[in-house]
């Protein structure tokens, strides 16, 4: 098969981060820049900033992994940190059920790394070739999701497709 895969974390090292990123301010993780400048900004969180996309999205290393932060459109304030923790994409359409193979394959690893620090998971769901797991965390303001998630065309073979394993943390509203 001709696909490359990234791995950017290992379940061990996703157990690592997780340590950490739960220990988070997410209260000011939350409430963004406002204004401030985001270099000093992160680094008033212990995080350090490392990019700033174009549409003021923040890449900062946490927990040391490379973590996305999200905003609301229009706003300063952030309402998801997202990492890629492993992503492997086909070269033909072709591959593209052994890419999902793969991402099946990697998620037993990377779920058991998550429980570990997390607990169980409160949802833990398939739907066909996808895998979810969620941990509603309100003693840290956060909803954790770890999922497979898949590029269009990847399911249906219509074009050269990918998987990959995101973790992400959300503000915890209204108890979700």
């Amino acid at each position: 098969m001709a696909a490359a895969l990234t791995i950017k974390r290992s379940p061990g090292q996703l157990g690592d981060d997780l340590h950490r990123l739960v220990d988070a301010d997410w209260t000011a993780v939350w409430a963004g820049p406002d204004g401030d400048d985001p270099r000093g900004w992160a680094h008033r969180i212990g995080w350090e900033l490392t990019s700033i996309g174009p549409d003021l999205d923040l890449t900062v290393s946490a927990a040391g992994a490379s973590v996305t932060l999200f905003r609301e459109p229009g706003a300063q304030r952030i309402n998801e940190a997202l990492q890629v923790l492993w992503k492997r994409r086909a070269a033909t359409s072709s591959d593209n059920a052994a890419v999902m193979t793969d991402a099946l394959d990697a998620w037993p690893g990377y779920l058991a790394a998550a429980q570990t620090v997390l607990g169980p998971a409160i949802e833990d769901g398939q739907a066909g070739r996808v895998r979810s797991a969620v941990w509603p965390r309100p003693d840290i303001g956060v909803v954790v999701t770890l999922w497979i998630n898949l590029a269009v065309g990847t399911a249906d073979g219509s074009r050269p497709g990918s998987a990959s394993l995101r973790l992400a943390f959300t503000p915890y509203r209204d108890g979700r």
